[in-house]
């Protein structure tokens, strides 16, 4: 008898560390594996990191590197926060006039490929490209365009987006599909700017737009191991 009430004590002690392993690991801490060559120098492909997955707005803050989910996990740094200006001039990042480019990067110098050049102009219908973009203000929660305003195109495709994602059932195609809309749309999410510290390679909201805190599933906090490719 003594011999089993042991058992089920070790039992319950197993149990009781598994579930609190899966409830910090959901709640509080994950790991992550970098794919893809987009945040070299910083990170590369195969390296393993410790991600903090807290509330977004007590974490998210200019320069930090995050994981966030489009599709699958990418990783990727936070430059420009809700209601700031992002402004690229000759591949230089400038937010709110000053120039914040000032990491470990890889510079985007040139246009980039014509297939990003097309993605860019797709989703802001602006003829920007990945080293010669913007400016354009990061949308805020609150923050309304009027449809007459110089600068409405630009946010036309997030407007969409985001109607689609609050309204699953209703998925539509153009802007003025939306129903009750008339002069001027307000977001209901904050939105934010992030990029590739290998601005060549890197396919982010300068191609697809800036994301909402939603899709924020953690902030890197250190690289745990490194991949063969960062030793060498």
């Amino acid at each position: 008898m003594r011999g089993l009430a042991f058992l089920k004590r070790v039992a319950s002690i197993i149990i009781f560390l598994v579930v609190g392993l899966l409830y910090v690991q959901y709640y509080w801490v994950g790991l992550v594996w970098i794919s893809g060559d987009s945040m070299q120098p910083t990170l590369q492909s195969g390296d393993v990191c410790l991600i903090w997955r807290t509330t977004p707005k007590s974490t998210l803050a200019r320069g930090k590197v995050v994981v966030f989910q489009r599709q699958q996990n990418n990783v990727k740094r936070l430059f420009g926060l809700p209601g700031d200006t992002v402004h690229i001039l000759d591949g230089q990042i400038h937010v709110n006039r000053i120039l914040v480019d000032t990491f470990h990067v890889i510079p985007e110098t040139t246009a980039g490929s014509s297939s990003t050049i097309m993605e860019v102009q797709k989703v802001y219908n602006e003829p920007w490209n990945s080293a010669q973009w913007g400016p354009f203000i990061v949308p805020y929660k609150g923050m309304s365009v009027p449809f007459d305003a110089p600068h409405a195109k630009q946010y036309f495709t997030l407007i969409l987006r985001e109607w689609n994602s609050v309204n699953p059932d209703q998925k539509l195609t153009d802007v003025g599909q939306i129903p009750g809309l008339k002069n001027n749309y307000t977001f209901k999410e904050d939105h934010y700017f992030l990029v590739g510290d290998n601005r060549v390679i890197s396919q982010d909201s300068r191609a697809y737009g800036p994301l909402t805190e939603n899709a924020c599933r953690g902030v890197i906090s250190q690289v745990l191991v490194r991949s063969s490719k960062s030793k060498t």
